[in-house]
């Protein structure tokens, strides 16, 4: 919090100082988030996204705001509230011709959200959309972790 004060009397609203504002803002989320305090993490994600002039879901700092706002939920149990998060990002990502870093990761956590609301064919598109993006790969331990969703999903089936 003495971060967030001290930035505020330094930051222009602009430029670096903006963009550590708004990444200390999703950290102290994530600080919240970590003692299962759903309430003030979400506080700070939203926070952040409010204070970003860019308001473009896919824009990095709000894309890490909306994806850790939806995991924090998702966590919690709150899934139609993840779905939410999730779904403006997915919303974004679809108009868009490029992909953005981190859809990948977005994806898997909507196969999540589709595994655990019993919609197996639904998690297997999901986490298999996740798996075939070239250029947002996830990391091999999350590659694996998907690839064993995919075969729970199709077991479930």
């Amino acid at each position: 919090k003495k971060s967030l004060e001290i930035q505020d009397n330094i930051a222009d609203g602009e430029g670096t100082d903006a963009n550590l504002k708004f990444d200390t803002k999703i950290l102290y989320g994530n600080a919240m988030a970590s003692k299962n305090d759903v309430t003030r993490a979400t506080y700070w994600f939203e926070s952040a996204l409010n204070s970003n002039p860019d308001k473009s879901p896919v824009n990095p700092s709000n894309l890490r705001a909306l994806y850790n706002k939806g995991v924090t939920l998702f966590r919690s149990g709150d899934i139609i509230g993840a779905g939410h998060a999730f779904g403006n990002i997915l919303d974004e990502v679809e108009k868009s011709s490029a992909v953005p870093p981190g859809t990948g990761f977005v994806l898997n956590a909507i196969g999540s959200i589709y595994f655990v609301n019993k919609d197996y064919v639904g998690a297997c598109e999901q986490f298999t959309k996740s798996l075939s993006l070239k250029n947002d790969e996830l990391p091999p331990s999350q590659m694996a972790m998907t690839y064993a969703n995919i075969g729970t999903a199709y077991y479930k089936m």
